[in-house]
């Protein structure tokens, strides 16, 4: 039996809330050549009941490792000459792989991505800030390589990659996680494969308390561990090791911008350490001592500075208007 063109892999953790939309705007899709493997990492909730609810679903349990041992699971048991994503608490728009797969008519074609909505789960879906609008679209006719330095364009949820890709430059990094599809963009752009852009919306990223893109500490001591990576490499041009130094430097100037996040989310903890790595990076920013102090001694005084915006911005350079509630949820 000849394999489908697509395969959709969608890794799975405790998302028994959203993934029912999730498959359900998979199936909406106009584009019908596609299998859907769906890899359940360890879920203890309904997340297994309802993806077998859905006929045709390949569904495929494993002990919990990770948003990248489920991707790479999802790749091993697929067939198809093309790799969908999707995450589990993101949906497609139902022009997602209608517009995406006939790119691949190109042979030179790698990887194929669109543009996606933000959605914060407050007002219409489709008011909601662009990706490609928050700052600009990439140029499939520029240096692919050299774009991704400068920012994070490729959505894993609005991408369709080559399996003939993977198999060149290799899954997911395991030992990632965060940042884990960064480092794989990076990865198939060092390697000289082209890419191509959609410039409608194909998808809604759905961001959600609790979420792993959230814990913006580990997020990035991914992104640390990528420039230390990349800077391995024996071939760089002067230029390409410039713009990862100064993303290194970047990184390392928002660790505390990180704890503020934490801290104003009730999350002390994490707070703490990323203060702690924010004082190690720039010992010489009284900002970063005080917030080290205040944490680990008047957490409640640290948050107060924290919430008149005394020890600088958080991540977004936004101070929420309320706090969390001790269910995680945004009042």
């Amino acid at each position: 039996m000849e394999s489908p063109k697509v395969s959709i892999i969608i890794p799975a953790h405790n998302v028994e809330p959203w993934i029912r939309d999730t498959l359900r705007s998979v199936y909406a899709q106009r584009f019908a050549d596609y299998d859907v493997v769906l890899v359940d990492d360890g879920s203890t909730d309904g997340t297994a009941r309802v993806g077998r609810q859905f006929t045709g679903v390949r569904y495929i349990r494993q002990r919990h490792g990770g948003v990248c041992a489920a991707r790479n699971t999802g790749i091993q048991n697929s067939t198809s000459p093309l790799i969908a994503f999707l995450d589990a608490d993101d949906v497609w728009l139902e022009n997602m792989l209608q517009e995406l797969v006939p790119m691949f008519d190109d042979e030179s074609v790698g990887l194929v991505c669109g543009d996606m909505y933000l959605w914060d789960g407050t007002g219409p879906i489709d008011q909601s800030e662009r990706k490609w609008r928050r700052r600009r679209r990439p140029d499939e006719h520029q240096d692919m390589w050299r774009q991704l330095l400068q920012w994070h364009f490729v959505s894993t949820s609005a991408t369709v990659i080559r399996r003939s890709v993977l198999a060149k430059v290799g899954a997911f990094d395991e030992s990632l996680s965060h940042a884990e599809d960064y480092d794989l963009w990076l990865r198939i752009a060092r390697s000289g494969y082209r890419f191509r852009f959609v410039d409608h919306v194909v998808g809604v990223g759905r961001s959600r308390p609790g979420s792993l893109s959230s814990d913006w500490g580990r997020k990035y001591d991914a992104h640390l561990h990528i420039w230390r990576k990349l800077l391995t490499i024996p071939d760089l041009t002067a230029y390409d090791r410039k713009l990862i130094k100064r993303n290194r430097r970047v990184t390392k100037g928002r660790m505390r911008q990180a704890a503020l996040s934490h801290l104003l989310g009730g999350q002390v903890t994490k707070a703490r350490i990323c203060f702690l790595k924010a004082f190690l990076y720039r010992p010489q920013d009284p900002r970063n001592l005080f917030g080290l102090v205040s944490a680990w001694v008047w957490p409640k005084v640290a948050t107060s500075f924290a919430e008149r915006g005394w020890l600088g911005p958080p991540v977004g350079g936004k101070i929420p208007h309320a706090l969390p509630t001790d269910t995680g949820e945004w009042v």
